[in-house]
């Protein structure tokens, strides 16, 4: 059996590929977080809308059903630069 040599090509691949899978895993991390916080923000402000995004994790929406509270979201941004 030869012995396995990578290319330059090869190796900065693997390199590029893990920077990437780490960067995804921050943003991902990132978003988690915002999305908590605009929940908490939520709740005090818009709870309607609040508590449909809580059901959801247990009972999800359809597309619809989803479409119209992203629509609730955006509206209460517009009005509310904290929630922006």
């Amino acid at each position: 059996m030869e012995p396995v040599s990578l290319t330059a090509a090869a190796i900065a691949t693997l390199v590029i590929t893990k920077a990437f899978e780490k960067t995804g895993e921050i943003i991902g991390e990132k978003a988690w977080d915002e999305g908590e916080k605009l929940l908490v923000l939520l709740k005090r402000k818009q709870p309607s809308t609040a508590k449909v995004i809580e059901q959801a994790k247990t009972q999800p929406l359809d597309y619809n059903q989803a479409y119209l509270i992203g629509q609730q979201v955006e509206e209460a941004a517009k009005k509310d630069p904290e929630i922006a």
